[in-house]
């Protein structure tokens, strides 16, 4: 079986990506969800990686 590891920053902009996705839907409830997760990632990467995820953003 193949699949795709994605970087940590990578991980965290996807989880915006689906919750944009999710927003308005059956699915509302999880985007709030998705959102709240990629805050933590993003805040506790900030500084570390600050660069790596806004390359990941583009």
């Amino acid at each position: 079986m193949t699949y795709l590891e994605l970087s940590s920053e990578r991980y965290a902009v996807h989880k915006l990506i689906v919750a944009d996705r999710r927003q308005g839907g059956p699915d509302a409830l999880n985007a709030h969800k998705e959102r709240a997760q990629a805050a933590f990632l993003i805040e506790a990467f900030a500084e570390t990686w600050q660069d790596d995820i806004a390359e990941a953003y583009h």
